[in-house]
């Protein structure tokens, strides 16, 4: 996939396509750095960076109620830098956050295996 899991840290490996297109459509609010993925067996997986999302907004949530139902917009007024890729600050929140810009320009390349929710899931 164009995402690796990190078992609930606050790690995301991206593939260097999925980087790629944060360049391509200049997207702000993130970073990558090379990194190494080594199976157990000794074998090396290429393609891959860390991504490190730099953007950061408020905890949208905190005065609404928990409720699936509920939109939950970002907006500059609760806290939010304006960057296209970013971190909810907050109770722990494993999931990367990003513009729609950002969410057309994944589904356009078609990358595979991102996970695309509503913000409050």
């Amino acid at each position: 996939g164009d995402l690796l899991p990190s078992d609930g840290a606050y790690i995301v490996v991206a593939s260097d396509r999925f980087i790629e297109t944060l360049r391509a459509i200049d997207a702000s609010g993130w970073t990558a750095f090379p990194t190494r993925i080594t199976y157990a067996n000794g074998d090396q997986l290429g393609g891959y960076q860390l991504l490190l999302p730099t953007g950061r907004c408020a905890d949208f949530r905190k005065e609404k109620a928990l409720d699936d139902d509920a939109e939950y917009p970002i907006d500059p007024g609760n806290g939010w830098d304006g960057s296209d890729v970013f971190w909810r600050e907050g109770p722990l929140f494993w999931k990367v956050l990003a513009t729609d810009r950002v969410r057309q320009a994944v589904m356009d390349a078609r990358l595979q295996r991102v996970a695309i929710e509503k913000p409050y899931t």
